[in-house]
């Protein structure tokens, strides 16, 4: 009997973890079309140049924000007493003066940022959008503690209607300016609206409080993030930087905001996808692996996850690798199809980068968060390389080129801390690597094959892959089985009329 009610525990267990998946999926899916709807507004509506310095833009912001990141919604998921109200009140707190700093370090740094760039005139832009990092420390944390109890539904809702709202605004904005202005007010947008929802969504009321010992927890946790805030800041935003910078470091000969723009446009395309991977399995992942982690149970948990990652990641960078000129064409329009082979060596760079994200949530699961920070500073081998690139006058492709290679050695040294430290074995992580590496040197193979005029065999071949790969992995895999067969229940209660 005791045999039968566990099982029946770890049977509904196991559906609340699918069925979380897959709402975080779909609304994880439903952010990053919107976002890239965004993006294609701004590319359609505005010259490259102009989307060039809005990148530039969420270079300067993404620098304040991550370079101080430390992770406090992270913590409020996995610290045993970030259910408390207490503990939720000094988060709150800890975020406020976090925001109201990187306000204030935006705005003063605005003109030195614009010089960088080559635009001083746009200075007023860079301290125009010191105001979102201030907005962004008022936002409730209760979305991020719920998660605990894997209620994903009033995250996804911030995500989707702050996507939404900036969306709005960069339509609005391009129309009525017809310039980068359109990415400073998507940018206010966005975040005004992710604040006000989640203090609409809240359970509990939203309070601050001053606690020195849980100031010291959440430091004691977040100094190796705040390291690797800044870190990651070079790594995911360097290559954006490099080609922004580069005419003030080498000269008016040396790559423009042109180029920015169509190498963020293919970065952008590589990235969507792959990051709404990477929500998930954080999202899920965090709760889930915490909890398998005091029942002995990581390894197991792990592979599940990692599966995962291996049959999305393929399925998704398959068809890019091979319609990759078609797909920008399609999207962004004829002046961004030079970007094609950023497209292709990206989107393979962003499936190793899902492997990694997955060792990665693993290691913070488990309470180590040295591990994310050794990894992040091993991948900054990239840089070197995009900078050489740079340096001997390469196109941007060496950039992507450079990113490609430090996510190699990133999850190379992710799997080895994992191995050294936690003692668990890479095998299910190596071996879904070379599987899904596999794949897409064929798809490298067929998209070489078959040429650029070939559309009609280009879709056919790309189809038949996805969905070789999807009947595989059905077949094989019982944990792909099994999400897929939530989502597709899910999908039919969507699509069922309602009396």
């Amino acid at each position: 009997m005791t045999d039968q009610i566990s099982t029946s525990d770890d049977g509904r267990r196991r559906g609340s973890v699918y069925r979380g998946m897959s709402l975080l999926a779909s609304g994880g899916a439903a952010s990053q079309v919107i976002g890239l709807a965004r993006n294609v507004v701004l590319a359609r509506l505005l010259s490259p140049e102009d989307y060039g310095m809005a990148a530039a833009l969420l270079v300067a912001l993404s620098f304040v924000q991550m370079a101080t990141g430390t992770n406090v919604g992270l913590l409020i998921v996995r610290h045993p007493l970030g259910d408390e109200p207490q503990f939720q009140r000094s988060a709150h707190f800890f975020q406020l003066m976090r925001g109201f700093i990187n306000a204030v370090t935006l705005y003063l740094l605005a003109p030195y940022l614009a010089a960088i760039f080559s635009r001083p005139d746009a200075t007023w832009a860079f301290r125009a959008i010191s105001i979102v990092p201030a907005i962004v420390g008022l936002q409730h944390l209760d979305a991020r503690r719920l998660t605990r109890q894997l209620r994903f539904g009033p995250q996804v809702g911030i995500e989707v209607l702050s996507a939404l709202a900036a969306l709005t605004a960069a339509t609005v904005a391009a129309l009525w300016f017809g310039d980068y202005r359109a990415a400073v007010s998507s940018m206010i947008a966005q975040c005004v609206v992710s604040a006000l929802v989640s203090q609409i969504a809240a359970v509990r009321t939203y309070r601050i409080e001053a606690n020195r010992q849980y100031f010291r927890e959440i430091l004691e946790f977040g100094w190796p993030l705040i390291l690797n805030g800044f870190v990651l800041f070079v790594l995911s935003s360097g290559d954006r930087l490099l080609i922004g910078a580069a005419q003030s470091i080498l000269g008016p000969s040396a790559y423009t905001l042109a180029d920015l723009g169509i190498y963020a446009a293919a970065a952008t395309l590589a990235t969507a996808p792959m990051l709404a991977i990477s929500k998930v399995i954080n999202g899920i992942g965090m709760p889930v692996l915490a909890r398998a982690s005091r029942a002995n149970s990581v390894r197991v948990h792990y592979e599940k996850l990692i599966q995962i990652t291996a049959f999305v990641g393929c399925a998704i960078s398959v068809p890019t690798i091979l319609l990759a000129d078609e797909i920008l064409e399609l999207v962004y329009g004829t002046p961004y199809v030079e970007g094609a082979m950023v497209l292709r060596v990206l989107s393979t760079s962003h499936v190793i980068w899902a492997f990694r994200s997955t060792s990665n949530t693993l290691a913070l699961s488990l309470g180590d968060s040295k591990t994310p920070l050794i990894v992040n500073m091993c991948r900054m081998v990239s840089l070197v390389v995009a900078f050489i690139g740079m340096f001997m006058g390469f196109g941007i492709t060496a950039i992507a080129v450079g990113a490609l290679l430090g996510e190699l050695v990133g999850l190379s040294t992710s799997i080895a801390r994992l191995r050294r430290v936690h003692a668990v074995a890479p095998a299910a992580a190596f071996s879904r690597l070379v599987a899904a590496l596999a794949v897409i040197t064929a798809a490298w193979g067929l998209s070489s094959l078959v040429g650029p005029a070939d559309l009609l065999v280009q879709m056919t071949v790309a189809f038949t892959s996805v969905l070789a790969i999807a009947l595989v992995a059905f077949i094989y895999d019982p944990d792909i089985h099994e999400l897929i067969r939530v989502v597709i229940e899910r999908g039919a209660r969507l699509a069922r009329p309602s009396c």
